[in-house]
């Protein structure tokens, strides 16, 4: 399936989307420009949001990268800004 997401259409290739896929079908898309993870279930629906621009550890400055490892049941984000891989647990 496609969805559209609004506003993501007219970024950079830079500021494009990553996207990653749970075990259980979540897809977890980065916003590097909003920088901010949503998480949507497999019928497209948004489940949740987190982030926002900083460098503390709840914080994300440029998420350039996602990926999942279901071993620890966690997203690893790629935080551009901030040189560093950001580990999130993975919504229920």
């Amino acid at each position: 399936a496609e969805y559209a997401v609004p506003g993501w259409e007219s970024q950079e290739i830079f500021h494009k989307p990553y996207v990653a896929v749970a075990p259980n079908g979540d897809i977890y898309a980065s916003d590097p420009q909003m920088y901010r993870i949503y998480v949507y279930a497999a019928d497209g629906a948004l489940k949740a949001a987190f982030g926002n621009y900083g460098a503390d550890m709840t914080q994300i400055g440029l998420p350039t990268g996602l990926a999942i490892d279901a071993t620890s049941n966690s997203i690893l984000v790629a935080d551009a800004d901030n040189n560093r891989v950001m580990v999130f647990p993975l919504l229920p």
